[in-house]
């Protein structure tokens, strides 16, 4: 194992061992193109570049990135982040709630909102029906003004003093860990005798099969697949209750139980079948693109969107870095920053005809058709490649 750069932020190469069952059996299955460290847009000076290592635990299962340091993982999330405040997610959500565990839902029960810091599950549900708490690194102000509790600093940390849950939510925050397996032992250990589990994660084999260039990145320490996440729960004593796929995603509800589940055989053949899918879907997906924009390198190209998605399809299909000059965005807060390695600015969309481009790319097909007839620009669709 080594550095691979001395800069502040880079993380190291190489996997000392498993994230989840500590074996050292883990194997190195993949190495990315050169990804941002930060994947959301940013000021104009270079942001850090690093390959992502995929390494496969050849005894559990788990799929994972390489050894990070702390000083690392801090930096991925030092500067502004642009958190989508979606409220179909949300419906989602609640009827998935409401469908499975509706009826064990009371007034009394206590519920914990682990890393829900910002856009916590409780802004959804009813105030009137539970006693609230938020533990997370930086809780903001809107959230501590509507719990009835909250806790800023380490979860696993945290001396909870005997105190036990009939609820725990946890959304999107386990992949974010660079040591899993305490915080979700923590979890198992806080909640109530027939006390449930709301935890939702990505879902990495959905994404590989759609969008594989957001299979793997920095932020995205821990590569959940469902026989994993299924696995790794049951291996706590939890008792799996329902799951949902949907939006890439994988929303589970695990319930305590004094009889002790069956645990299923580690999924690792599962593993290896997903790593191989992503192979094949990167190399599929870049030769469609470099086929379909070759003909374009002495064009005047631009692209549309500026999220942390595109930023890492640029960064994992190097031509577009060749290509694109500018990039346009409707999210005022992303004006005047820059993507891409070649740092392009971001500017409205009102801009785009006034830049007289020869092409205008598009990553997802859903823009593409609103936009294509808004601007006089040429536009092409590059969702046809995947």
């Amino acid at each position: 194992m080594y550095v691979n750069k001395t800069e502040k932020g880079y993380s190291k190469m190489g996997l000392s061992r498993c994230r989840w069952c500590y074996e050292k059996n883990v194997k190195k299955v993949f190495t990315t193109e050169k990804l941002p460290t930060y994947i959301w847009p940013s000021k104009k000076e270079d942001p850090l570049y690093q390959e992502g290592e995929l390494y496969l635990c050849e005894t559990c299962g788990h799929l994972q990135l390489q050894d990070m340091t702390d000083e690392f993982i801090s930096s991925l999330y030092e500067n502004y982040v642009f958190i989508q405040d979606i409220p179909t997610i949300h419906e989602r959500r609640i009827k998935f709630l409401q469908t499975h565990i509706g009826d064990s839902i009371r007034k009394d029960l206590k519920s914990l909102d682990v890393g829900g810091g910002v856009n916590s599950i409780f802004f959804q549900l009813p105030q009137s029906k539970l006693e609230t708490t938020i533990v997370d690194f930086n809780v903001c102000d809107k959230s501590k003004e509507m719990v009835d509790h909250f806790i800023e600093g380490d979860f696993v940390q945290y001396p909870f003093k005997n105190k036990k849950f009939d609820l725990i939510f946890s959304y999107h925050c386990a992949e974010h860990l660079n040591n899993p397996r305490p915080a979700l032992e923590k979890i198992s250990e806080l909640l109530e005798e027939d006390g449930f589990l709301i935890i939702e994660v990505p879902d990495i084999e959905a994404v590989v099969e759609k969008r594989p260039y957001y299979s793997v990145f920095h932020e995205h320490i821990n590569c959940f697949h469902f026989e994993f996440f299924h696995y790794a729960f049951t291996s706590l004593g939890l008792e799996y209750i329902a799951s949902e796929r949907e939006n890439f995603c994988m929303h589970f509800i695990f319930k305590k139980s004094s009889s002790k589940p069956v645990l299923p055989a580690p999924p690792v053949k599962k593993a290896r079948q997903i790593v191989e899918s992503y192979k094949e879907n990167i190399q599929k997906t870049t030769q469609k693109i470099n086929q379909l924009l070759g003909p374009y390198k002495n064009k005047k190209i631009g692209l549309y969107g500026a999220g942390g998605s595109t930023n890492l399809f640029i960064a994992n299909y190097p031509i577009l870095n060749e290509l694109c000059s500018v990039c346009f965005d409707r999210d005022t807060l992303k004006h005047g920053l820059a993507i891409g390695k070649n740092r392009m600015e971001i500017l409205p969309p009102n801009k785009i005809d006034e830049y007289s481009l020869d092409y205008l790319l598009f990553v997802y097909k859903d823009i593409f058709e609103i936009m294509k007839t808004k601007t006089k620009t040429k536009c092409i669709d590059l969702s046809t490649c995947f």
